[in-house]
């Protein structure tokens, strides 16, 4: 379900979410304000995407946002990203798995894996990461390429520093994400097709 968000004393116009024609977003997910879902990016059921409270969200191309994964902002926190500046940003070729919360203000790089249950709370994440099932990463920035291991928590400098790196453990792990979201890409396109064939639209 898309909603505009309404009209607040730190925001003086209404936001409405902005959803590429080629990505796909399940009738029983919630997307609230300026959220921009870019190309081929597939929102699975009980997703909860709320930018009312804060600022943007945006969602890169071929990102897979599974069961029941919830983003939210935060008023007046922010990343920059070039020139803007977002509540949560996410790059391309994500995977989110199911039940992972993602709390602003945060960026998530290209190509990471964010496992099932994990939460990434004001923190930003390198591309071409792993972060394992149920792993917290709270204030912090994790370089490229790092393993997060699962259940991990994550929350000082110094154990950023003892993280592994994703080419230490494994290349299953590399080949992870591509898989994930070439299946994504076919998900999305497989559902837009059903909703134009039913009369009904997946946004």
């Amino acid at each position: 379900m898309l909603i505009t968000s309404p009209r607040t004393p730190w925001k003086s116009e209404e936001h409405s979410p902005e959803v590429a024609s080629t990505a796909f977003v399940s009738p029983m997910a919630h997307i609230i304000g300026p959220v921009t879902v870019d190309d081929h990016v597939l929102i699975s059921p009980g997703a909860s995407i709320r930018a009312d409270e804060g600022g943007r969200i945006f969602i890169g191309q071929r990102t897979n946002v599974q069961d029941n994964v919830i983003m939210h902002g935060l008023k007046e926190q922010d990343v920059i990203v070039g020139s803007d500046s977002y509540s949560v940003y996410i790059s391309e070729e994500v995977s989110c798995a199911h039940a992972c919360i993602i709390h602003g203000p945060a960026f998530i790089g290209k190509n990471t894996f964010v496992g099932f249950g994990a939460v990434v709370h004001a923190s930003t994440v390198g591309k071409n990461c792993y972060i394992g099932h149920g792993a917290k990463l709270i204030q912090v920035i994790v370089p490229d390429g790092k393993y997060v291991p699962h259940g991990a928590l994550v929350h000082t400098p110094q154990a950023v520093e003892d993280l592994p790196n994703v080419s230490d453990k494994g290349t299953h792990i590399i080949r992870f994400n591509p898989e994930v979201v070439e299946v994504n890409v076919e998900l999305a396109e497989g559902y837009n097709a059903q909703q134009k064939k039913s009369g009904k639209r997946g946004a």
